[in-house]
């Protein structure tokens, strides 16, 4: 598969897919949860989590993670061949008040319009994966290493 068509095919399962299994460490143990997310055009994906959340304590301690993307699995497909992406890299939090959590905010509840009331809660807060590596597989016996870099505007 051309470099050209990796990223066209990075670019619109990140856009198509609105979660994804974020992986944390807890006291270096991994743990696994569902999370919404969106992709800025820096090329960092967004989460919006609450400190009540287990993966948010753990991301509190050890901000290392794993974002894992993937292809709706429905009838008729062969789960081998779905799209995936694994993202890695260190989440980042986002200040409250800052424009960057203005900016984060509106890409957000752009993706996401009944997310808008959670932003009134106090313990909810954004966190940025600017990601290190990016493993992509396009489909059955197409795994490629995707640079981060490239990702910038997706």
């Amino acid at each position: 598969m051309p470099k050209a068509d990796r990223l066209s095919t990075l670019r619109a399962l990140l856009s198509g897919v609105r979660t994804a299994s974020l992986s944390t460490l807890d006291r270096g143990a991994p743990f696994g949860s569902m999370v919404p997310f969106a992709w800025d055009p820096a090329g960092r994906a967004l989460i919006h989590v609450s400190a009540l959340a287990r993966h948010t304590r753990h991301l509190e301690a050890d901000p290392r993670v794993a974002l894992l993307v993937t292809e709706t699995d429905g009838p008729g497909k062969n789960p081998l061949a779905l799209q995936r992406a694994c993202l890695t890299g260190t989440m980042r939090k986002v200040a409250r008040g800052t424009p960057a959590y203005e900016a984060a905010k509106a890409l957000y509840v752009a993706r996401f319009p009944g997310s808008a009331m959670v932003f009134q809660l106090p313990d909810f807060t954004f966190y940025t994966l600017a990601p290190e590596a990016i493993h992509l597989v396009a489909g059955f016996g197409q795994a490629f290493a995707i640079d981060p870099a490239e990702l910038a505007g997706a």
